[in-house]
């Protein structure tokens, strides 16, 4: 039922009050802006939310507030990324790098460097390091995408 949700929301916040102030002010500073920023400083202009429909309520809220931080996630990981394959040129050469799903890296190795590669792949990661909070790197392995 709807009501359920708004309740869960507001116990969040009042648990997090911070995060709704985040919240709040992201807003505020996106509209008088008129536009948002990663923390590297990319730009995403609102103007062109006016034409996303079928978002649901507010969706210049919603990209004023989820922009920045998925940009930024998506900016960390394209970091990783050149890192890493600077890695792979070098120490690797028989692994190559297949490709970037959101915030996660998919490579490919021999399975005897698998170790050192996943170990590499993630001192990569978690080197990016622009976050007041630690970046952490969860890394999987498999035969194919299926599998991880």
């Amino acid at each position: 039922p709807r009501p359920q949700p708004a309740s869960m929301v507001e116990r969040y916040f009042s648990v997090l009050p911070r995060v709704k102030q985040y919240l709040d002010e992201s807003i505020k500073t996106a509209k008088a802006a008129g536009c948002t920023r990663s923390i590297f400083g990319r730009v995403r202009p609102l103007a062109e939310v006016s034409t996303v429909e079928g978002r649901g309520n507010n969706p210049l809220d919603r990209v004023a507030v989820n922009t920045p931080i998925q940009s930024s996630a998506s900016d960390i990981a394209k970091i990783a990324l050149m890192r890493f394959h600077d890695v792979v040129k070098k120490e690797f050469t028989d692994a190559r790098i297949v490709l970037q799903i959101h915030d996660s890296i998919v490579c490919e190795c021999r399975s005897e460097d698998a170790d050192e590669v996943e170990k590499r792949l993630v001192e990569a990661m978690v080197g990016v390091s622009v976050l007041s909070v630690p970046v952490k790197a969860q890394p999987k392995r498999g035969n194919s995408l299926k599998e991880v």
